[in-house]
Formats: structure tokens, sequence, C-alpha cells
């Protein structure tokens, strides 16, 4: 079941004894400060070799997992406008123009490598490597946050960090639905951090996974 774990427990669960809090904040970001503090710090005391988010946006999260965890290759996924692939209503104004798309991080230098795509599309993810840490952003209906995820179950290593965003009520998202149901069909273990908009998972046998669990198709 989702459970509430508060930050001391966070880091006992991640296997680590306290969560690196020295950051670098970002402008203008597009994720609550709160949720970007605990992913930044998370991804500075862990250094994943390679970092998967999906729902790019203007990129300041990318920006800033890639400046706090510069050992870190980030990718990161998304449409575009000119893609002409619909969203929900609620986040049509996050459909941009491709120049408009990881702005925040172009001519940075970097180890971001940005991919235009539909994460849905299990093709997508053929040629990168294999993630440590994955945050799912992107389309936030029930039906693409669990092919997000079920694709993510397919490309990630083993001890793989989990996060989906905007886990909350408001009536639109669906993120809480999506992650029922992930729980109903994989058997696995799912937290909400206290006083965020985030939750989690790894992909370990103690959350639940099979040692070379992948998902249905």
């Amino acid at each position: 079941m989702i459970s509430c774990v508060s930050s001391v427990d966070l880091a006992s669960i991640l296997g680590v004894s306290s969560i690196k809090s020295n950051i670098k904040l970002v402008d203008a970001l597009a994720t609550p400060e709160r949720d970007a503090i605990i992913l930044y710090s998370i991804a500075k005391t862990l250094t994943p070799k390679f970092v998967l988010e999906i729902g790019t946006f203007y990129g300041h999260t990318t920006y800033g997992l890639a400046v706090n965890s510069p050992k870190s290759t980030i990718y990161t996924i998304d449409i575009c406008k000119e893609m002409g692939i619909g969203v929900p209503s609620y986040q049509a104004i996050e459909r941009l123009p491709k120049n408009e798309v990881g702005k925040r991080f172009k001519n940075s230098n970097l180890k971001i490598v940005q991919i235009f795509g539909d994460s849905r599309n299990s093709s997508i993810y053929k040629e990168p490597p294999d993630f440590d840490f994955v945050y799912i952003d992107g389309n936030h209906s029930a039906g693409s946050i669990i092919s997000d995820t079920e694709n993510v179950f397919n490309k990630t290593t083993k001890n793989a960090l989990i996060f989906w965003h905007d886990y909350k009520d408001d009536g639109l998202v669906e993120t809480k639905s999506a992650l029922k149901q992930i729980i109903n069909k994989f058997g696995i273990n799912i937290w909400h951090i206290r006083d965020s908009w985030l939750a989690f998972t790894m992909k370990t046998t103690e959350c639940g996974f099979c040692t070379e669990q992948r998902a249905a198709h």
C-alpha cells in the first residue's frame, strides 16, 4: 500500500546515512521547490550513472539534476507542439514549440541527452542505456502514467529508484489512480514522501520486485 515516510526514513530506505542538503537550486522552477530539493539531494547523494526524466518542459528540473549530479548523464524525453500528440486539456499549455523545449539547458555543455518523442512508445527506449534513477512527470492521465511506468520497468537497473510527480488530489492529474493500478498489477511497494507531490519505489526484492521483473505487454 502507499504509505507516508519522513525525510529521515527516506535516507534509511535508500541505504545511506543521510541525504546531502548542499544542493544548487535553479531559477524559474517548474517543479515546486520542496520537490526539487528532494530530487536534487537524492541525485547528489547517490550519483546515479544514468538518469531518465520523462517530461522535459523548459528543462529547469533537467538542468537542476545535471548541475547537482554532474557525473550523471541525464536523458530527458518530451513531445513538442509540432508533433501534434494530444495531452490532457489542463496540460495543453505545457506542449511547447520544439525550440522552447529544454531551453534552460541549451548550450550549457552539461551531460544532457534530449530526446523528442512519445514516452509511451516503447521503441523510444531502444538506444538509451538502462537507467538507475527515473523521474516520471509527463502526461498525467492514468493510462499514460501506467504506460510510462511499464516502459521504465523494462529499462532500469537492479536497485533503480523511480519517482512519480504530482501525487496529489486536485481533480485533474491522475497520478494517485495510476499508482494504485500499478500496485495492484505488479504487487510492488510505493511510498509517498510526506509534504511533497512525490511518490517513489525502488527496484528491489524488498519493494516487491522479482529479481528480473519486466512489465507485461
